[in-house]
C-alpha cells in the first residue's frame, strides 16, 4: 500500500525528479538500468511513467525495503516542502505516508 501511494503522489506532484540522483544514492542505480523504459518514459513525458514510476519502487523494495522507505520518504518531504503541501492534506489520500512521514 505505501509503495502504490508514495508512487502516486509522486506521479501527481512532481514529474521532474532526479530519479539517477536518488537512485544512487540509495543504492538502486543498477535498477534503473534494468528498467530502461522508466528513465526515457520520465523523460518524454509518456503516459506509461506512472506504471513504470511503480514499477521501479517495488523493484526497489524487492532489493531493500528499509532504503526504499527511506528513498520515498525524501523524495515526499522534498515534494511536500517545494509545492507547499500540508501534511493534514495528505492525509485523506495518503494515510500510510502520513504514517511513515511521522517516523
Amino acid at each position: 500500500m505505501l509503495i502504490a501511494q508514495v508512487s502516486d503522489f509522486i506521479v501527481k506532484n512532481e514529474w521532474e525528479i532526479e530519479w539517477p540522483i536518488y537512485a544512487q544514492m540509495y543504492g538502486f542505480d543498477e535498477i534503473t538500468e534494468e528498467l530502461p523504459r522508466f528513465l526515457r518514459s520520465q523523460f518524454f513525458g509518456d503516459p506509461d511513467y506512472p506504471v513504470n514510476v511503480l514499477a521501479f519502487l517495488n523493484k526497489c523494495y524487492e532489493t531493500s525495503p528499509e532504503r526504499t522507505i527511506a528513498m520515498a520518504m525524501k523524495i515526499v518531504r522534498n515534494i511536500k516542502v517545494r509545492k507547499g503541501i500540508k501534511e493534514e492534506d495528505l492525509y485523506i489520500e495518503y494515510p500510510a505516508i502520513c504514517v511513515y512521514l511521522k517516523r
